[in-house]
Parts: structure tokens; C-alpha cells; sequence
């Protein structure tokens, strides 16, 4: 049905094309085990020994006040000096972030058990490096985008856009739960919890699978400056 809508609107070769496709793979491959992941730093150490064993208010609310106030702050500087990075540049950049936020953030508590710091590292690796990096990302594509949209569709453009990334989310959310099967980790109510391979998991869907998108990028988002 996309596909058809995409040549129904005449836009098989459009500039949006590529940055749509980009968005769609992008966000499917930052695959989603965000439900397991939320267990680990919440449960006690009947399930996860030495754990983080995170309160749940600070879990939802620390890194959310935190990153909505970073994601400002990159916001802002953007404004500032983002015509003088290329749009795939600064994707990438976004890209980079978010891995670097996943390594101190996810898995850096994850193998330094021992360590007393492991809710600066959270806050630190998500609030701070994963919301600097969405916001990027974020800013970089739908700028460039609106830059290019057909003024007499715009809507129907944009609305196929955002259609692709969520159709992106939805396959990573898909694929996280195969992974997460796969790789054997569970924390299901009358089953033993089992963490075994949960930094190697976190490995391949943090680091390994969205460095695609950085790739991807040098394909499939063009290689110019903002309009100011």
C-alpha cells in the first residue's frame, strides 16, 4: 500500500525518497528489547544478582527530566551552528550518540556490577548521549525534509514519512522480541529469570545493529547544508 501510495503521488523520484527509506531502516534496526532492559535495572536480586535494582521513579523520571532538558539544549545549538554540518553529518553524529549512550547507559552497568556509580552512568549514557543523539537525528532529517517537500503535498508526503519510521518501529519491536527469544533472556512472571547473554544481546542491538545507520547514511542522506 505504501509503495502505491508513492507512485500515486508522483513521488518514485523524489528526493524524499531516499530519506524516507533511511528513516524507515534506521529505525528498524535500532532494535527495541526496552522490555527486558526495564526488568534488569528494575528487579530485585531474586531475579538479577547485584542488579541496579533502580526505584522505578527514578528509572522513568530521572533520565526523562534529564534528556528532555539535553534535547534543549542541542536543540538550541542547532539553531545556532547547524548550517555549518551537512545534513548526513549530523545524522550520523545522532547515530554515534545514541551508541555511545547505550554503552555507558545500559550496558557499562551491566558489567560493572561492583561499581557505585552505575545511576550517574545511566543517567549519564541515557538522559544525557541517547537524548543528544535522537534529538540530532530528529533535527537533521526533518529539517532536510521540510526543505524538500512538494508545497502542493506536503501533508500526504509527510504523512508517508512518518507512516515509514513508525512502520520502522514496529519491525524493531518485532525483532527485539525474536532476539530476545533467541538469545534466551526472559523475566516472565513463574519462570526463572535468566540474564546469561544479556550483554551480549545488548551488544548487537545497542552497538552492532544501529551502526548500520551510519552506513546507511552515506547511501541514502544527502550530503548538503541546511538552508538557513
Amino acid at each position: 500500500m505504501c509503495i502505491s501510495v508513492v507512485f500515486a503521488l508522483g513521488l518514485d523520484r523524489s528526493p524524499l525518497i531516499p530519506v524516507t527509506v533511511y528513516w524507515l531502516i534506521s529505525e528498524a534496526i535500532a532494535v527495541s528489547v526496552n522490555s527486558v532492559v526495564d526488568y534488569y535495572f528494575l528487579a530485585n536480586d531474586d531475579c538479577v544478582l547485584n542488579g541496579p535494582a533502580f526505584s522505578y521513579s527514578f528509572y522513568i523520571t530521572a533520565p526523562a527530566l534529564f534528556g528532555m532538558a539535553v534535547a534543549l539544549l542541542v536543540s538550541s545549538i542547532y539553531s545556532k551552528i547547524g548550517y555549518s554540518y551537512t545534513v548526513r553529518a549530523t545524522a550520523q553524529l545522532g547515530v554515534l550518540l545514541r551508541i555511545v549512550g547505550a554503552v555507558v547507559g545500559e550496558i557499562g552497568p551491566a558489567i560493572y556490577i561492583n561499581s557505585d556509580n552505575r545511576k550517574i552512568m545511566f543517567l549519564i549514557g541515557v538522559g544525557g548521549f541517547g537524548s543528544a543523539g535522537a534529538m540530532l537525528i530528529t533535527l537533521a532529517l526533518t529539517t532536510h525534509t521540510a526543505q524538500i517537500l512538494d508545497r502542493g503535498k506536503a501533508t500526504a508526503q509527510f504523512a508517508i514519512l512518518v507512516s515509514c519510521a513508525n512502520l520502522g518501529t514496529s519491525a524493531a519491536k518485532v525483532l527485539g522480541q525474536t532476539l530476545i527469544e533467541l538469545f534466551g533472556v526472559h523475566a516472565r512472571q513463574g519462570v526463572a529469570c535468566n540474564f546469561e547473554y544479556y550483554v551480549p544481546m545488548l551488544a548487537l542491538t545497542r552497538v552492532v545493529l544501529p551502526f548500520g545507520g551510519i552506513v546507511l547514511a552515506y547511501f541514502l542522506v544527502p550530503n548538503i547544508y541546511k538552508l538557513k
